[in-house]
């Protein structure tokens, strides 16, 4: 203790933060265990909060983790102690450890609940519900909030609305609180315009439109989404400009515009792989499933499914993983009627997890796997349950989803006592794709209001739904929707009997067509049988000077010259045969070099995280003042330093290392094929799915389909004619 005594005061007679650190980190091991204890936290703390103000969390984390251990022996300053523990959760929430962080909130909320200080009990609350979910209903957790908001002395206006924010996140599981939801929200977002907090405010008003419960407040949300990536981008917060970006991820696909959502989502990714933590990226990747379910095909979806599992395991809460991997894998089994088995293992776990907790999102979603997997007992427990009064559902988190899925449900079952009400609750959502809170996608409401039409047998009704269902998919253009929406048409208009120039057997022989090209199963339903291989297994690939040709069964397309087309004639050329990422970018044998560490440090990357922030406030500038050209330069410059980015991580962000040839070339050649088989799936969506499926990277490429794709025999022609 003497020495480190000693040391510590040697070091308070250098002038620097470092110093400052290493003296508190020595006063703490000369005072554990002695009255001067709880001064030495509190100077740790002091410094800490410094550190974090400087960008050293690694060094604030090590700091605090000792003022922890020495302020346990504070038995008589639980508010110290839960001080400690607060300032903790925030650093390691900061590094993306959200396991950590979230047992520190909890200790700190028990150790606050010890103390009469007002004010820290409200903190320490709000700390421990920042992950609180809004699909399980939590009485205790909503009561704890309460209790902490009643008691919250006058003057602690910040905190007040940080409390009212997490209220109306827990009080979002229980539909009989949601005029009280309704008024926290409201107050929330009205304490932060009136303080004028930018990331305050971005975050009430986040939350304020997390369940909007009417046709009205849904569309609103493009606004607040908005106005929630323009206050980021203000205040320098990327995690919050990507929560905006997504929101407009769901607008655009509810409204059936992909480009828009690609471009959103785009964004969204950009700036997950600058936060840190893989939390981030688990996000985005359901999206980008949803998004390649709908018009990449099943393969791409799954892929990016499964990558959001793994990325998500151990940094997010296992029972909203577990539900998220679970109504993606049944989204791929509603959209393509493919069962593995990882759907029905991922489906049986969560049934178990869930019971009979009293959560419609959950409830509900469980109703819908139980008939798509044949389960009617459950089916009919759900029914029974909420199908009577399908409104109510629209009090819940994404209602208006769970009343899409709750139809559909019925109108699978053909229940037609429900077919009304049902019917009359989802009618405001017409002309919708409806995506469940921007993360997961099924039959457009226009089709499931079509059969619900039908049950009640208003044919017109039915007819008329089913058409602007089929328009919608054909709009985005998703091969699976289409497919589906056109055997419901056809369903409508035989049941009819005439409808004005439509041909049931032409629509259906459209939608068996789809089908096998896409590989979309639909149980009970005819298909017919496949032509002989020969004939729909011929393709070709060929130069056209500065373009090249491509014609297959699955689309044709004339794509610009570029590299990676090269690259990609090599491998359909030899279909099976592995192909060094060196050859294919031009040189002979891989060179051999040293591996010079990571090419960004967290210094670099937080440059980049501004720097791109600065660029999407200037496109939104531009775009408002209807400046192409100054948005135009800020898109390209965001482009190189995204393709940077990327260029240096690795699987889940992790830093790539620098200094190899043969991974330079490993990089460029995955870059070029994937940037080639895009601009095909632009012209030739089912070509570009089949192509991303079967064109594998790596340090070797090859071209080999996966078993059940279309077999193609290509024929390739390189030579560059004038």
């Amino acid at each position: 203790a003497a020495l480190h005594a000693r040391l510590a005061a040697a070091w308070d007679s250098v002038a620097t933060l470092d110093a400052r650190a290493a003296a508190a980190g020595h006063r703490l091991q000369a005072a554990a265990g002695t009255s001067a204890a709880a001064e030495a936290v509190e100077a740790a703390c002091e410094v800490a909060r410094a550190l974090l103000a400087a960008g050293q969390r690694e060094r604030a984390v090590g700091l605090l983790g000792d003022a922890r251990d020495v302020g346990t022996g504070c038995l008589d300053r639980p508010a110290l102690r839960a001080e400690v523990a607060l300032d903790l959760a925030r650093a390691l929430r900061g590094l993306g450890d959200l396991g950590p962080a979230l047992r520190l909130y909890a200790e700190a909320a028990e150790l606050a609940r010890e103390s009469s200080d007002p004010v820290m009990r409200a903190r320490a609350e709000v700390g421990a519900n920042l992950w609180a979910t809004a699909f399980v209903p939590d009485p205790a957790r909503l009561r704890r909030l309460e209790d902490a908001l009643r008691t919250l002395p006058d003057g602690e206006l910040r905190l007040r609305a940080r409390l009212l924010s997490r209220l109306t996140v827990v009080g979002r599981a229980d539909p009989e609180a949601a005029e009280r939801v309704s008024g926290w929200a409201a107050e929330a977002v009205a304490l932060a315009r009136a303080i004028g907090d930018p990331v305050l405010l971005a975050q009430t008003l986040f939350n304020q439109t997390m369940a909007p419960s009417t046709r009205t407040e849904l569309d609103a949300r493009i606004r607040v989404s908005d106005e929630i990536v323009r206050l980021a981008e203000r205040a320098g917060r990327a995690d919050l400009a990507l929560y905006g970006h997504q929101r407009r991820v769901s607008h655009h696909l509810n409204h059936g515009d992909v480009g828009s959502a690609n471009q959103s989502l785009s964004r969204a990714e950009l700036l997950a792989e600058l936060l840190p933590g893989p939390g981030w990226r688990q996000r985005t990747l359901v999206q980008r499933t949803t998004l390649h379910a709908l018009t990449a095909g099943h393969a791409s979806a799954a892929e990016a499914m499964d990558e959001a599992a793994r990325v998500g395991a151990g940094h997010i809460e296992p029972l909203v993983l577990l539900g998220c991997e679970v109504m993606h894998r049944l989204m791929l089994l509603d959209l393509y009627g493919r069962v593995d088995p990882r759907t029905e293992e991922a489906y049986r776990s969560m049934v178990e997890l869930v019971g009979d907790v009293a959560s419609p999102v959950l409830q509900v979603q469980k109703g819908f796997g139980a008939q798509l997997l044949g389960d009617e007992s459950i089916v009919h427990d759900v029914l029974h349950r909420y199908a009577g009064a399908p409104e109510r559902l629209l009090r819940s988190m994404t209602g208006d989803h769970l009343l899409r899925v709750l139809g559909d449900t019925i109108a699978r079952s053909r229940a037609t006592t429900f077919a009304a009400p049902a019917y009359r609750a989802l009618l405001p959502y017409a002309g919708l794709l409806n995506v469940g809170g921007g993360q997961c996608a099924g039959l457009p409401v226009d089709d499931v209001l079509g059969r619900l039409a039908a049950l009640q047998g208003d044919l017109p009704a039915a007819v008329r739904h089913a058409r602007a269902a089929v328009a919608l998919a054909r709009s985005l253009p998703s091969p699976p929707l289409t497919v589906h929406c056109l055997d419901h048409l056809a369903d409508a208009i035989e049941l009819i009997g005439a409808a004005d120039g439509d041909d049931p057997a032409a629509l259906r022989a459209e939608a068996d067509a789809l089908a096998v090209a896409a590989g979309i199963a639909r149980p009970g339903r005819e298909r017919p049988p496949s032509p002989p291989r020969d004939a729909r297994g011929t393709a070709s690939l060929r130069r056209d000077g500065w373009q090249w040709v491509l014609t297959s069964p699955l689309g044709e397309a004339r794509v610009r010259d570029r590299n990676g087309l090269g690259q990609l004639a090599r491998l359909l050329a030899t279909p099976g045969v592995e192909v060094s990422a060196v050859e294919l970018a031009g040189g002979a044998q891989a060179p051999v070099a040293r591996d010079l560490g990571p090419s960004l440090d967290a210094r670099a990357k937080r440059a980049y995280r501004g720097r791109l922030l600065e660029l999407q406030a200037e496109v939104d500038d531009a775009e408002a003042a209807g400046d192409a050209v100054r948005g135009e330069r800020a898109h390209v410059e965001m482009d190189a330093l995204l393709r940077e980015l990327k260029r240096t991580a690795g699987l889940g962000g992790r830093d790539r290392p620098t200094g190899s040839g043969a991974e330079r070339a490993r990089v460029n050649v995955a870059r070029s094929l994937r940037r080639a088989i895009a601009a095909i799936a632009e012209q030739a969506p089912l070509l570009g799915e089949h192509l991303e499926q079967s064109v594998r990277t790596g340090g070797y490429c090859l071209y080999l389909p996966v078993p059940g794709a279309a077999e193609l025999s290509w024929s390739v022609d390189a030579a560059d004619r004038p």
